[in-house]
């Protein structure tokens, strides 16, 4: 249930039933990390930092626990953590569904360095050439290689 409705963007309604299913089961992986990713997009980071640390730790080679992680640490301000997660999830899947080179995309590009933003972006664009952000992707890879 939960996962319909994340996929409906009722994330109020997924965040109850994935509470519900860890309640359940509180071991159960796919509502911890759901959950997580549902905190993230009701805008609650800090609350999300938990379930997706957790998410690690019980499966550190799982590149949507990694990428949620580092996404989470990524709008806590904490750049170093969320370069080290997203890696580990480019490294894992470089094709994920989360787009994990785009994050770190900004935050190459917060500390100036262009190289390794247009690498992320030329590797996102590499796998998602049809994505509805691939024409935005190209233009900034365009605009940094000048």
């Amino acid at each position: 249930m939960g996962t319909l409705a994340y996929q409906a963007r009722q994330f109020a309604d997924a965040e109850t039933d994935f509470r519900r299913a860890l309640d359940a089961d509180a071991e159960a992986f796919e509502p911890l990390v759901n959950l997580g990713g549902v905190l993230l997009n009701l805008d609650r980071p800090q609350e999300a930092l938990g379930y997706n640390q957790r998410a690690v730790a019980r499966r550190p080679n799982d590149a949507l626990a990694n990428s949620q992680l580092g996404l989470t640490y990524f709008c806590l301000g904490d750049s170093e953590r969320a370069e080290q997660h997203l890696k580990v999830a480019v490294q894992l899947d470089p094709a994920h569904f989360s787009h994990p080179q785009l994050t770190l995309a900004q935050i190459y590009l917060r500390r100036g360095d262009r190289a390794s933003a247009v690498e992320q972006l030329r590797g996102f664009l590499r796998r998602h050439p049809d994505s509805p952000q691939a024409k935005a992707v190209r233009e900034q890879v365009t605009e940094l290689t000048r």
